[in-house]
C-alpha cells in the first residue's frame, strides 16, 4: 500500500513539474484577496469653482511581502460628469488585478460641466488628465511606503477614463490640442499637487476609450492596448462623434490599434462583438476576459522591461577587470568591464566603474565572487 502512496505522489509531483507552467507574478492568481487603503493625493478646483479634495484608493495584494510591485493606476468612466472611484464593479475589478499582484490605485477626480458646450467638454478632459498626473506623481512620490515600483507604473481607463489614459499618454501640442485649450505640456501638468515626480507610465490599456487625433501616437510611445464592443454607441469603435457632442471626431479603438499596428507600437485589441458600451467592466464571463487581457498584456511588457533592462552599479574590486551588476533581482553576475568603463568620471578608485551594457549583451565569463566588492 505505502508503494502505491509513494507512486501516486511522484505522479502528482510530476505532473506539477512537466504538465504545467509555473504560476507568474502579473498574469496569474496568486493571492486570495487584497486589502484596501484610501489617500488624498491633491487638491484643486472644480468646475463650480470650489476647492476640491482629491481621493484614491490603493488595492494591494493581501499577505504579499514583495517589496517593489507593478502599479496599475485606474481611471473610473461616466462622460467626465458622473462615476466614482469605489463603485462596486471598479473595487471588483481592481481587487482582482491586485491579486495577480499588482498595486491597483482607484483614483476619483475633478467631475462635471456647466453644459454641452465644446468647452466645456474640452475643459472637463483637460481638468481629468491633470488629475491623473497629480495621481501619478502621488504614487511614485510615494512609492516606498505603497510597495511600488516606480518605473513599472501602468494606467487604465474605461469609457471617458480610457480617453483620459489615452490623451494623457500620447497628446501631442498641435492644432488639435490647442483646441482642447492645451498649449503647453505645463496645461496638463495642472496643479493638484506640487509634487516633482514625472508621470510617466510604461503602457496604456484602454476600455472603450477614443482619441482625438490618432496622428498623437508615434514609435517612441509607450504599448497601448484596447478592448471594445464593434456596436458601441456611446463611444466609436472606429471613428465617429460621442453622442453628446457633434464637433469632436473621435477615434476608437480600432482606429488607435492600426495606427500602432502601422507604425510598429506594439499593441493588442480585443474586439466584443456587441454594442454594450461597458460590458468587459460589469458583465460576465466578460469583464474577466478584460482583466486577464489587460493582465497578458502588461505582464508582458514587464518581462520584455526585464530582458534590456539597464543597471548602473558603481563598485570596487581588487581586480580593475572585475565589475558586478544586477542582472535580475536577487541574482548578481560578474562580468569583464572594458578599458572604457574603467575611467568613468568621477570614479574614486582605479578599479571603480559603470556598468552600462543591456542584460542581453552581458557575457558569460565570470569570475570569482569573493574578488568583487560593492563600493
Amino acid at each position: 500500500m505505502k508503494r502505491y502512496q509513494l507512486l501516486s505522489l511522484l505522479l502528482v509531483a510530476a505532473g506539477t513539474s512537466f504538465g504545467q507552467a509555473p504560476a507568474e507574478r502579473y498574469r496569474d492568481d496568486l493571492f486570495t484577496g487584497s486589502d484596501t487603503i484610501t489617500l488624498q493625493y491633491g487638491n484643486n478646483i472644480n468646475y463650480l469653482g470650489k476647492s476640491e479634495d482629491l481621493l484614491l484608493d490603493v488595492h494591494r495584494p493581501a499577505g504579499d511581502s514583495t517589496k517593489q510591485r507593478a502599479a496599475i493606476c485606474f481611471v473610473h468612466g461616466g462622460g467626465f460628469r458622473n462615476g466614482h472611484r469605489n463603485d462596486p464593479a471598479i473595487m471588483d475589478f481592481c481587487g482582482k488585478l491586485a491579486r495577480k499582484g499588482y498595486v491597483v490605485i482607484s483614483i476619483d477626480y475633478r467631475l462635471g460641466q456647466a453644459s454641452d458646450s465644446d468647452a466645456e467638454l474640452s475643459a472637463s478632459i483637460v481638468r481629468a488628465i491633470q488629475d491623473l498626473d497629480a495621481a501619478i506623481r502621488f504614487v511614485k512620490a510615494n512609492a516606498q511606503s505603497l510597495g511600488i515600483d516606480s518605473n513599472l507604473v501602468f494606467i487604465s481607463g474605461a469609457s471617458a477614463g480610457g480617453m483620459t489614459v489615452l490623451c494623457k499618454a500620447y497628446m501631442k501640442i498641435d492644432s488639435t490640442a490647442n483646441r482642447l485649450g492645451v498649449f503647453s505640456e505645463r496645461d496638463l501638468d495642472g496643479s493638484t499637487n506640487t509634487l516633482v515626480n514625472t508621470s510617466s507610465v510604461q503602457g496604456v490599456y484602454s476600455m472603450w476609450g477614443a482619441l482625438f487625433d490618432t496622428a498623437w501616437i508615434t514609435p517612441a510611445d509607450v504599448p497601448v492596448a484596447c478592448a471594445h464592443s464593434i456596436d458601441d454607441t456611446t463611444i466609436p469603435y472606429i471613428s465617429g462623434f460621442n453622442k453628446r457632442n457633434g464637433n469632436y471626431l473621435l477615434y476608437g479603438s480600432f482606429s488607435i490599434n492600426q495606427r500602432a499596428v502601422n507604425i510598429g507600437l506594439p499593441t493588442a485589441l480585443h474586439s466584443f462583438n456587441s454594442g454594450k458600451h461597458d460590458l468587459g467592466l460589469k458583465v460576465a464571463p466578460y469583464k474577466d476576459t478584460t482583466l486577464q487581457l489587460m493582465s497578458d498584456f502588461f505582464y508582458n511588457i514587464i518581462k520584455e522591461k526585464s530582458k534590456t533592462q539597464r543597471t548602473f552599479y558603481k563598485i570596487k574590486t581588487p581586480c580593475a577587470a572585475s565589475y558586478m551588476v544586477k542582472n535580475d533581482p536577487g541574482k548578481r553576475k560578474l562580468i569583464l568591464a572594458t578599458k572604457e568603463e574603467q575611467s568613468v568620471p568621477g570614479s574614486d578608485a582605479a578599479c571603480a566603474g559603470t556598468i552600462t551594457q543591456t542584460a542581453a549583451l552581458w557575457p558569460q565569463d565570470t569570475v570569482s565572487k569573493t574578488s568583487v566588492f560593492l563600493h
